[in-house]
């Protein structure tokens, strides 16, 4: 889908000032165009862009300039007043798959020889949770935008909105936290005396080695712990099943394991089951780890912790337009007469009479934009399948693959940099600027749940919006699923409890770019107005996270490979194990 523009007189009046600096009144209109490739956008019916569920634009942003060419980063754009800007008039032909928009009173300087265009779509609101302003933004996808509209392009900019600012801890974690040391912490009654009565410091073997797992200790220390409120609840409802069946001959170790009972059993309070869903965030993000008394909160990176900062993780990109175009110019009033007559952008294009090369000038009525609004963002498509009906663990049980084992319940993109005025990356960058868009809403297009599909078959496919992706680097991503299979299984860094969240991670490289690929998405992953297409590949859950990796390192474990493919090619297999 793409947008066009076109600006036109509402009169034939015109700002009398100096000849250097001349005024010219205008209207501005807008057309929309589905004659263009239409790459998909994200799966829900009312985010999906096509040419039967146009979404609108909510915000416009039109900067005129006096560049007789493609505007560049140091240009400097004239004065203008575009009027009634919030309140423009949508109207889709009934007779045609084009849709126009137009404002009427605008003033551009004379010379006027060019545009930038900017377009929001307009947002939906998310049915499952309406007056969330985070449930809204994951839905829609939200920018961070800085569009200098006095100023010269390069002071515009545009990135994905973190979902969590900082790395403060919250208030909610760290009652967790504060739930699970209780629970660590247990003592006996005085009575039974000693040591053999504190959980920690018992030598009754059964309660040592369960001690040890609750705290998540190994040999190596303490690893971090998934600290979501799901993980912790299935950790919970793990010790209350093993102590059932401890049996044990002292005073001191029953008075320990009646505490122990007692402490359990009612599992995690209620409203801390659902953290961090409730921020927002993935539950891999909730991190724990034992520093030797209590259960701290992890929220970024450190050497004893490679996990990512829970400032990075982002909204996805929302669905943008942009346009970088010179004009067309006509002496003559272009109206709603020749909008109605119009199928598409170029048939009242052909109402202009000057054109390559045109300026706004006194006797200049009607303008347009040659160049149509394209999206301003990318989309990646994926599909998944298993290669096998059962998948082997880290220590080698299988893990049968069935019809509703294993939904998809997100996906994570990485290398999210911010961009220039024209939605391509900026140099130079840093990491610390990255961010990993965070997608959920993954439902199929009838808004059902998407589940891994084993031998033949492919999961439905799920669609997310991204940021055009940095040229020749590697874009690590992660997929989310929900472990609803009848078993608990051991992944990469521990257990993965039926109920729970894991992850399968990977990186894509654009230097296995597709054999046939438009050139203009060539040696990179992601490219504004394409889409990339791939197939992922589920061989094994040995390398399951129910921590998210930090995914600046090295150390990430790769299972994806991948030769890009773009909308218009078949999709490519994918490893993911």
């Amino acid at each position: 889908m793409s947008y066009a523009i076109a600006m036109t007189s509402c009169s034939n009046d015109v700002f009398n000032s100096d000849e250097a600096n001349q005024d010219v009144t205008v209207d501005m209109a807008f057309s929309v165009s589905s004659q263009l490739h239409q790459p998909s956008t994200r799966l829900a019916p009312e985010i999906i862009q096509d040419n039967t569920a146009h979404r609108g634009i909510q915000d416009v942003y039109v900067i005129p300039f006096r560049a007789t060419r493609k505007i560049e980063a140091t240009d400097h754009p004239t004065a203008f007043q575009v009027n009634g800007i919030s309140n423009y008039d949508f109207d889709r032909q009934a007779a045609s798959d084009a849709w126009f928009y137009y404002y009427e009173g605008c003033s551009f300087e004379r010379g006027t020889a060019s545009f930038l265009a900017y377009c929001r779509a307009t947002k939906a609101t998310d049915p499952q949770n309406s007056n969330s302003e985070i449930a809204n933004k994951a839905y829609n996808g939200s920018l961070v935008t800085n569009i200098a509209a006095t100023e010269p392009p390069s002071e515009t900019s545009f990135a994905l909105e973190s979902i969590v600012p900082n790395n403060n801890v919250p208030t909610i974690a760290q009652q967790l936290a504060n739930y699970l040391t209780n629970i660590a912490t247990t003592m006996g009654d005085y009575e039974s005396g000693g040591a053999e009565r504190v959980w920690s410091r018992t030598s009754e073997p059964t309660l040592k080695v369960l001690y040890l797992s609750f705290i998540n200790q190994t040999n190596e220390g303490p690893f971090p712990f998934a600290g979501s409120g799901p993980n912790v609840n299935a950790h919970i409802a793990a010790l209350r099943q093993l102590l059932d069946g401890v049996t044990v001959t002292t005073p001191a170790h029953q008075s320990l394991l009646d505490a122990l009972k007692a402490k359990v059993a009612s599992g995690l309070p209620a409203e801390l089951q659902n953290y961090p869903a409730s921020i927002g965030l993935p539950d891999g993000a909730a991190v724990l780890r034992w520093n030797g008394t209590a259960f701290e909160v992890e929220t970024q990176t450190t050497t004893l912790a490679y996990i990512n900062n829970i400032s990075r993780y982002a909204y996805p990109a929302e669905l943008f337009y942009y346009s970088n175009s010179q004009i067309y110019t006509s002496s003559n009033k272009i109206d709603n007469t020749y909008y109605s007559a119009a199928t598409e952008w170029s048939s009242l294009l052909n109402n202009f009479e000057y054109k390559t090369g045109s300026i706004v000038t006194t006797n200049t009525q009607s303008v347009a934009l040659i160049e149509p609004l394209q999206y301003a963002v990318a989309c990646m498509k994926i599909n998944i399948k298993a290669t096998n009906t059962t998948l082997p663990d880290a220590i080698g049980t299988a893990i049968p693959v069935e019809s509703f084992s294993f939904p998809v319940t997100g996906v994570i993109v990485g290398g999210q940099l911010p961009l220039g005025f024209d939605f391509k990356p900026k140099a130079p960058y840093s990491e610390l600027e990255a961010r990993f868009a965070y997608d959920h809403h993954v439902k199929d297009k009838d808004g059902n749940t998407i589940y891994m599909r084993s031998g033949s078959g492919v999961s439905e496919t799920l669609s997310t919006l991204v940021l055009q992706s940095y040229d020749e680097k590697e874009v690590p991503i992660v997929v989310e699923f929900t472990n609803n299979s009848d078993k608990d299984f051991i992944g990469l860094n521990g257990k993965i409890y039926r109920g729970t969240k894991f992850y399968l991670a990977g990186v894509i490289d654009p230097a296995e770019a597709a054999e046939g690929a438009a050139a203009e998405a060539q040696g990179r992953v992601f490219t504004q107005d394409f889409t990339t297409s791939l197939t992922v590949k589920v061989e094994s859950l040995a390398k399951a996270y129910n921590v998210l990796p930090d995914m600046l390192t090295p150390r990430l474990e790769i299972g994806i490979q991948l030769v890009p493919e773009w909308i218009q090619s078949t999709p490519t297999d994918v490893q993911l194990d």
